[in-house]
């Protein structure tokens, strides 16, 4: 009987353990990506659009109290793009005139880099 009442308590402690183990990881993730988004949804964005996964700039930079990026005038600085696009559309990044303002766009295609 005392045999019992110790492997009885052993399991209850688990099973009490395993629960509070689920309710702190459960509560305490503020990760929005994995807590807030569907799958679908996450997997449709990341599969099927277009977007910038990061950028380089060639210089030295602050960022202001919006937390802006603040590049500044003086000299030829080069700004890198890198883009997503799983389904190759073709992108223009041309969306203003650059007649007369000294920007240059190249329109290099790099793959494989991270």
């Amino acid at each position: 009987m005392s045999n019992l009442n110790v492997n009885r308590k052993n399991l209850m402690g688990w099973i009490f353990t395993s629960l509070l183990l689920a309710l702190t990881l459960f509560t305490s993730c503020e990760n929005e990506l994995t807590w807030n988004e569907p799958v679908r949804d996450y997997l449709d964005k990341y599969s099927n659009t277009a977007a910038i996964e990061k950028h380089e700039i060639s210089c030295e930079y602050l960022k202001d109290s919006s937390d802006e990026i603040c590049i500044p005038s003086d000299g030829a600085k080069t700004v890198t793009f890198y883009l997503r696009n799983p389904r190759q559309y073709t992108l223009d990044p041309i969306t203003f005139s650059t007649s007369g303002s000294g920007i240059t766009v190249d329109r290099t295609r790099r793959t494989g880099q991270s």
